[in-house]
């Protein structure tokens, strides 16, 4: 507890003067706080675009240099005595048979976009498994 100060304009100040100075700044507090969520959400939308653009430009180069690695197997396969379509054949089967483990990779992690976890606890009709474990426990 500070002690009270004569020359302190403060130390005379009732609790009610407090209260009410304190309520009165309340608008300019709650005011700054919503211009500095306003200006870094903006400042955040402008780096969701910046890193969707870099993350395009970074997708692209990575694309062409996956075809240039397909396309040097390709040669060096016909250079080995193979034929130009059957050199063909084989890297888009190659590529159609990764993209077949990728799909299959997404499908299986494409239900956790749901939050099934979360949207089961809310759901006050159907009981979360820790109430359901519970409830077991008080069965025995």
């Amino acid at each position: 507890m500070r002690p009270l100060n004569p020359q302190d304009p403060r130390s005379g100040e009732s609790f009610g003067g407090a209260l009410a100075s304190l309520v009165a700044n309340l608008p300019g507090l709650f005011s700054d706080r919503v211009d500095l969520l306003s200006l870094e959400m903006q400042r955040a939308g402008l780096g969701l675009v910046q890193l969707l653009l870099w993350g395009a430009a970074g997708a692209m180069l990575l694309l062409t240099a996956w075809l240039g690695a397909w396309a040097a197997l390709a040669v060096a396969a016909v250079q080995g005595g193979l034929a130009w379509p059957w050199a063909a054949l084989g890297v888009v089967l190659i590529n159609i048979l990764a993209a077949a483990v990728a799909i299959g990779i997404a499908k299986r992690l494409a239900p956790r976009l749901g939050l099934p976890l979360t949207r089961r606890h809310l759901d006050f009709g159907t009981p979360t498994p820790r109430a359901e474990a519970d409830q077991h426990e008080d069965a025995h």
